[in-house]
């Protein structure tokens, strides 16, 4: 499950990028533009703007989580198992066809909402066993790492034109911006609402709160009352953010936060999954 819970959003991060690519090249942006570079970097490096290359970003992670799900099939909803075989059944019924280029940003839409409508059954659905917190952790350690490379990528100064609109677009949080600020998208703005913003669904610290209570609740967290490594991690990591403000958060420590999450996926995974 937790795997699962990874695979699938990063099969929807993917898609998101891949639909905003699409859009931008369908509305004439050249694939030399440096903001499409950046965009197809994120998804698929050395991919060369090559579009069957970059649609492996989501579908490759979209079969493995199709994989994961065929094996913990009993501790899945039978909605949730449905919703995932037909995303995987469009995904490769698209797969297989000439998609005109105007047509692929719509097309990934339907992708997105059929994956978003999975990820609303687990979060409505699903028991909040231990299985349960697996695939939420996994999903919450993927989000947040993705978009801390996001942030280090569109949202840092010196970015190509349009970048941090797309990030605010990547993380369906142009809306909220537009709420809250009433300039223009700035680095400070966008760091704010995509990295430490502990209310945005989106946001890394959001995901960091949500990944050390779930910690906290498994078996083993604390040891004779002292934290255990992983819950030890866990709150450096929600700290170390937490006390960031959106002028100190440089690229370098969004890495250095993504390379932090990926440990304690690692600590997880060797904790209670070996």
């Amino acid at each position: 499950l937790f795997w699962l819970g990874r695979y699938v959003e990063r099969a929807e991060g993917n898609m998101r990028l891949f639909r905003a690519y699409h859009a931008r090249v369908a509305e004439g942006l050249s694939r030399n533009h440096p903001l499409l570079v950046a965009m197809h970097d994120l998804m698929a490096p050395g991919a060369g703007g090559r579009s069957a290359v970059m649609a492996l970003s989501f579908e490759s992670p979209l079969a493995s989580a199709l994989n994961c799900a065929s094996r913990v099939r009993d501790l899945m909803s039978v909605d949730g198992a449905m919703t995932l075989q037909d995303l995987g059944d469009t995904s490769r019924r698209y797969a297989s066809a000439n998609i005109p280029e105007e047509e692929i940003a719509q097309k990934v839409s339907v992708l997105l909402r059929k994956i978003t409508g999975f990820a609303g059954l687990v979060h409505e659905n699903m028991y909040r066993s231990t299985g349960w917190r697996f695939l939420s952790l996994g999903m919450s350690l993927e989000r947040a790492a993705s978009m801390a490379a996001i942030l280090a990528a569109l949202a840092r100064e010196g970015a190509p034109e349009g970048a941090r609109d797309l990030a605010l677009e990547l993380g369906d949080s142009a809306m909220a911006h537009r709420g809250r600020y009433s300039g223009v998208a700035s680095p400070t703005s966008v760091a704010d609402l995509l990295a430490l913003d502990n209310d945005n669904p989106r946001s890394i610290l959001y995901h960091l709160s949500r990944a050390k209570t779930q910690i906290s609740q498994l078996p083993g967290a604390s040891d004779h009352g002292r934290l255990a490594p992983a819950q030890r991690l866990a709150l450096k990591l929600h700290t170390r953010l937490a006390v960031e403000t959106p002028e100190t958060l440089t690229p370098a420590k969004l890495l250095g936060m993504r390379e932090g999450i990926w440990r304690l996926s690692d600590l997880l995974l060797s904790t209670y999954l070996t």
